[in-house]
């Protein structure tokens, strides 16, 4: 049972845009026997193969370095027929450390993609999208059912569902550009009712809004949408945003 938020911010407006990376694609996951590889397959129907592709598959505006066979699988935890290491994501790693670029994004098209987890209610005050946030929450546990996975961490779980799917993709850009805790190692949800972080300093009361939509997908991930919250946001001086969330538990 998923309830959604009501929310409290001291921010006027949103802006953040959704648009695609300059790789633009999806990762497909093998079938059995290949149920633990990877292939990365193109909008234009081919597939990345034979060599070394960079590749921004979460669409955050960051690329990541990946070696494929001739077969088009993704290499992954082990050293390449080049001499270079690829982590268990398959991302090229020197001294233990991803190598990136950044990824061209266009221009979005859509002026509305600013607004993808909002909109504004009668009153004209801005509320989370519930038709958006609800398709979203239910692709998630669509992929849940398909991939049938066993994940030790939640991390794990939103990078195959982000590997899987655009709308995954789509959060965990915001997660990953925000620094948000998918884990909430130490947060005892159920027991405490309440979560609570703090960003970066740097940001401005537009990035609010996401902030506060990433915490809220991630609350209803660790609690497999058994929750309702309430958040208080806000910003300090120096830009770092902190959202309190209290949580009434269902089930």
């Amino acid at each position: 049972m998923k309830k959604l938020v009501k929310v409290m911010l001291t921010g006027a407006a949103l802006s953040i845009l959704s648009a695609k990376a300059a790789f633009a694609g999806a990762w497909v996951k093998g079938q059995e026997p290949n149920q633990d590889k990877w292939w990365y397959q193109n909008d234009d129907g081919t597939y990345a193969q034979n060599g070394w592709f960079w590749i921004d598959g979460n669409h955050d505006g960051v690329a990541e370095y990946y070696y494929f066979d001739s077969e088009g699988w993704a290499l992954t935890n082990t050293v390449t027929p080049d001499g270079n290491q690829v982590n268990e994501n398959g991302e090229w790693v020197l001294n233990g450390v991803v190598q990136t670029q950044r990824a061209e994004l266009p221009q979005a098209q859509d002026s509305q993609a600013a607004l993808w987890m909002w909109t504004e209610n009668a009153d004209g005050k801005r509320v989370f999208n519930e038709a958006v946030m609800d398709a979203d929450f239910a692709d998630y546990f669509s992929f849940l059912a398909e991939d049938g996975g066993a994940y030790e961490t939640t991390e794990q779980c939103v990078a195959a569902w982000a590997k899987a799917s655009e709308r995954g993709a789509a959060w965990k850009a915001l997660f990953d550009r925000y620094g948000i805790p998918v884990n909430m190692d130490g947060v005892k949800l159920w027991a405490d009712r309440a979560a609570s972080f703090t960003t970066a300093p740097g940001l401005s009361v537009d990035d609010q809004y996401a902030v506060t939509a990433a915490m809220q997908m991630i609350l209803w991930i660790k609690t497999d949408g058994m929750s309702q919250a309430e958040f208080n946001t806000t910003i300090s001086g120096d830009g770092a945003i902190t959202v309190n969330a209290v949580l009434q538990m269902f089930g």
